[in-house]
């Protein structure tokens, strides 16, 4: 982009375009929660969120979200699109001008979503920048009508059937409607079968008054409304004492629920927002909200194995792994899924690659992703055992390994025969000596990764180069190629070494960097056997490879 085009994005699309902001006033808890979430994460608890607004403070709070993360996180994209602003000052251009860059925001701020009904145009435009979203970005959007009141929306829906909706839509009552505080009381004193006499009550008036606050911010009030009416107004004092003390116990678990994220447990998400605005579940509540914390944590352990590096973009497909990695789109697509996928191949083959490759592109999912790591802490006090059959997914990596320990061998048939999604890797389908297991794998079908290729190598290597900012000419590319004797999964850290002499790499320094590649000769071949050292043979095209043995 040129300098005029950096200000133009800036001015129409980040917080540079926010001068000032009001100081927001937002009464739904889980929305101050969620600001609180924002900040402490730089992420929102949802893929999605949409706030429904009709008085302006949903944009109030978008701006103040949008300075405060922007002060915070000076290396993160917050971007916020004004749908309204663009279509009144005709420059809906700038927004086809920087559309794929949007997709780029760590979290991207759509304001006035409902515009997108007036023009069409703009509409195409929103649609493909959640067509392009990166995977690792958030959207929250502010709209004064519903989703399923915005006419022509429909080719979003797909992309919004998961939202979560914060409703704070103001219900506007027609004046001779209007029920005032005095009418309510009234109307609070009829449903309780109070008598007029009780006006003199004064006391009994402030907790009807109490009553009436709780009810109106959505708190369960029916059964203060059965005691109301008691002549013991000492027993309703203690009612409410009761009642304000649970109040308080709920905003506590208000800022707990919070601060957790619950896009894998959306079953255990809607049990506990039913009970959220309940004073009398509290104690249900609280045990629902710590059995999700276990739940959270139990997941999250797992996931301390897995990492954001391993992605489909930087895994290169060849004949050598293409079936495998048709496999591993169904398996994320949710199509043609068996109970047991095993993987074979090699070390540095991939194979840990395309769990990691999975696990990130199911992140909505309860994955339990084990290896011989985690393995070993996990199967204390069985805790691995805790809530795995709660998980969507059991991704196993290197079987073998993990089976060599005669103590993991029950725990392991346990987990294998369990009904749910696994998808295992192991160097050979029949490295594991146990006819209970061998039984169930011939069942299903097994993918094999061959060796690594050149065409892999080179554009893995590739890659390595571009990301830690290393310049090499062909010609001491290709020594280094046929120089290096590593495997893929292994190779990274010398290539993290080779970035310290920058530009003025020689083929001495790659020698003492990297394993040789130069192999002991043997003295004789016999008969069958194969030199499989030159195996390998490359097309012109990146397309597609030849593999041909030569007998020795």
């Amino acid at each position: 982009m040129s300098q005029n085009d950096i200000i133009e994005f800036q001015q129409n699309f980040t917080a540079y375009r926010l001068k000032s902001v009001k100081d927001i006033i937002v009464e739904n808890p889980f929305l101050k929660s969620q600001f609180s979430y924002a900040l402490s994460t730089a992420t929102l608890t949802n893929k999605y969120i949409m706030i429904y607004s009709n008085n302006g403070v949903a944009n109030d709070y978008v701006d103040k979200l949008v300075l405060e993360l922007s002060k915070k996180y000076k290396e993160l994209y917050f971007f916020i699109v004004d749908l309204r602003e663009l279509v009144e000052t005709n420059k809906i251009e700038s927004l086809e001008k920087f559309k794929n860059i949007l997709p780029y925001a760590n979290i991207l701020f759509i304001k006035n979503f409902e515009t997108v009904e007036k023009n069409s145009q703009l509409l195409i435009l929103i649609q493909n920048i959640f067509n392009n979203l990166k995977n690792n970005s958030f959207v929250l959007i502010t709209s004064s009508k519903k989703i399923d009141q915005i006419q022509k929306a429909d080719s979003l829906r797909r992309f919004l059937e998961n939202l979560k909706i914060y409703d704070i839509l103001v219900e506007r009552k027609e004046k001779n409607n209007f029920i005032n505080f005095f009418d309510f009381v009234n109307q609070v004193k009829k449903e309780a079968g109070i008598e007029e006499k009780l006006d003199e009550e004064e006391k009994r008036s402030e907790y009807i008054e109490k009553l009436y606050v709780w009810e109106m911010k959505g708190f369960n009030v029916d059964n203060l409304k059965k005691i109301i009416n008691l002549k013991d107004l000492n027993q309703i004092k203690i009612e409410f004492d009761k009642y304000t003390f649970n109040i308080k116990r709920l905003m506590e678990l208000h800022k707990d629920y919070g601060l957790l994220n619950t896009k894998r447990f959306k079953d255990e998400a809607r049990e506990i927002e039913k009970l959220l605005f309940d004073p009398y579940a509290v104690d249900d509540l609280n045990k629902k909200i710590e059995t999700l914390k276990e739940k959270i944590n139990y997941f999250t352990f797992f996931e301390r194995e897995t990492s954001l590096l391993y992605n489909s973009n930087n895994f290169v497909v060849d004949a050598t792994n293409r079936n495998v990695m048709n496999k591993i789109e169904e398996i994320i697509n949710g199509s043609n899924i068996d109970k047991i996928i095993l993987i074979t191949g090699g070390p540095g083959t991939g194979k840990t690659h395309l769990l990691n490759l999975i696990y990130n592109q199911m992140l909505d999912k309860k994955i339990v992703y084990l290896n011989k790591n985690n393995f070993e802490s996990g199967k204390k006090n069985l805790y691995m055992m805790k809530f795995i059959n709660e998980a969507d997914i059991i991704l196993i990596d290197d079987l073998d390994r993990i089976y060599e320990k005669k103590e993991n061998i029950p725990i392991i048939k346990s987990i294998i025969f369990k009904n749910i999604v696994k998808v295992i890797t192991l160097q050979r389908k029949f490295s594991i000596d146990d006819k209970d297991l061998l039984d169930i794998f011939k069942k299903f079908l097994s993918y094999n990764i061959q060796p690594t290729s050149l065409f892999i190598k080179k554009n893995v290597f590739k890659s390595f180069l571009i990301k830690y900012g290393i310049k090499m000419d062909d010609i001491l590319f290709n020594f280094l190629l046929d120089y290096d004797n590593t495997s893929l999964s292994e190779s990274e850290k010398y290539f993290m070494e080779l970035k310290k002499y920058e530009n003025n790499i020689t083929r001495e320094i790659i020698k003492s960097i990297f394993p040789s590649g130069v192999k002991k000769r043997q003295d004789f071949i016999k008969k069958g056997e194969f030199d499989t050292s030159r195996l390998l043979k490359e097309w012109l095209n990146d397309t597609d490879r030849l593999y041909v043995e030569f007998e020795g």
